[in-house]
């Protein structure tokens, strides 16, 4: 048989209670069901709170959340990968405003070319027939 689950106390939140693997039961003693990005939604003063069911776990068992530990050499890859990104989307919105330019550019021909057109109908020619009344 599987150990039951101990619950803790949530400080600040009166009637809640979280287990270790992150269950949170509301003062109805009912578990209640995280959204998909595991934010919990609980009231303190009568206002609904989205929280992350980690920081719930941290604040009643006194343990640190998953991301609280600092890692430097992650941020460091993550500020490398953030300015490479920032650079592909410069050079894709430098590409798009060429691209629109290029595009409007030839809008402009066909249209000139269709009014063209338009006029030289609208004209009768030399070769055009004229009707007797």
């Amino acid at each position: 048989m599987s150990e039951p689950l101990h619950l803790a106390p949530i400080p600040g939140f009166d009637g809640y209670q979280v287990t270790q693997d992150g269950t949170v039961t509301g003062p109805r003693g009912r578990a209640l069901k995280p959204n998909r990005s595991g934010y919990v939604g609980i009231y303190r003063d009568g206002k609904q709170i989205w929280t992350p069911a980690s920081e719930l776990v941290a604040l009643a068992w006194g343990t640190p959340a998953k991301s609280a530990a600092p890692q430097p050499e992650a941020d460091a890859a993550l500020l490398a990968e953030l300015d490479l990104l920032r650079e592909a989307v410069a050079t894709l919105e430098a590409d798009l405003s060429t691209v629109t330019r290029q595009r409007d550019k030839a809008l402009r021909q066909r249209d000139a070319l269709a009014a063209t057109r338009l006029i030289e109908v609208a004209q009768p020619t030399s070769r055009t027939r004229r009707v007797r009344q």
